[in-house]
């Protein structure tokens, strides 16, 4: 089973020899070890070969027509950073995938396989007449612009924002009639094997959603470290409890449920006004620290 689907929306059809694909590779890319390889034969009319980007073994498959509408629709109704998206993949006449064709395991190498994928995307995007950088799990979506930042920020141990998202949902009313929701990640079930979930509560604002971001990149870096009934918290007095559940609001998709105590909640909901009045960030919140504490 192939890790990490990445769709590539393209202006115009390509074909993609083995001369075109390889003709910007030096070995290092945006100032980063970038080792392209040949495996598969050079066949411009091949729909998919194989290539290995850093070691990991890739399959890059040239399709030759339009990206589905299907294929990119949560995305761009998710992302709230790129309003222009829908209307530039619309128009897309063709599309690439990639995949990371192993399966590595170790958090490490499951690290080093995302990032080549980041800086393999990016060098198509400075190669190939690529419109946006479409991230299955995570149902992300980024221009070529972004894609190349991303990339680049790599280089300084930071991990690109495309590689999760979050939505929410009605999770109904409280008894004073409050509306609570239920919060899920996507994109982080290649990493550790679930998602992200917190039940259905009150007050969450861009407070929580940093906390439950900066616990995604954490969980990223080291893999799923905490175990059933861990605590998890980014001070020493912040102890927020974690529970391994098969399925959550996604029967399909093991969860990591983050239950914030009523206090937590509380203290989240007490911020949230003063956000609203606040414009919406462009960016996220710098990462901070986070540890696991089994009490």
């Amino acid at each position: 089973m192939s890790k990490f689907l990445t769709f590539l929306p393209l202006a115009e059809p390509v074909h993609l020899s083995e001369t075109k694909l390889f003709s910007g590779a030096t070995g290092t890319y945006l100032g980063q070890p970038f080792l392209l390889e040949s495996v598969s034969s050079d066949d411009p009319d091949k729909e998919a070969r194989l290539v290995k980007v850093n070691g990991f073994m890739f399959v890059i498959m040239n399709m030759g027509f339009p990206l589905p509408f299907e294929s990119y629709e949560e995305a761009v109704q998710i992302d709230n950073l790129w309003p222009e998206a829908k209307t530039i993949i619309d128009t897309n006449k063709s599309h690439i995938i990639l995949s990371v064709f192993e399966k590595p395991t170790s958090p490490c190498d499951l690290l080093n396989a995302a990032k080549a994928m980041a800086l393999f995307a990016a060098y198509l995007c400075d190669l190939l007449p690529i419109q946006a950088k479409l991230t299955a799990d995570a149902k992300t979506v980024a221009s070529p612009k972004q894609v190349r930042l991303e990339a680049e920020y790599l280089g300084q141990d930071n991990l690109p924002i495309s590689w999760t998202s979050f939505q929410y949902f009605n999770g109904g009313l409280s008894h004073r009639g409050d509306q609570k929701i239920v919060t899920v990640s996507n994109g982080l079930k290649p990493f550790i094997g679930r998602e992200l979930e917190t039940p259905a509560m009150e007050g969450v604002t861009e407070k929580t959603s940093a906390f439950l971001f900066d616990l995604a990149i954490y969980l990223i870096k080291n893999g799923l470290i905490v175990k059933h009934g861990d605590t998890v918290g980014q001070t020493e007095g912040q102890m927020i409890k974690v529970f391994h559940k098969p399925s959550g609001l996604r029967e399909d998709t093991p969860i990591l449920l983050v239950e914030f105590s009523s206090t937590e909640e509380e203290a989240f909901k007490a911020v949230a006004a003063q956000e609203q009045a606040q414009p919406a960030p462009l960016v996220r919140r710098p990462r901070r620290p986070f540890g696991k504490r089994n009490r």
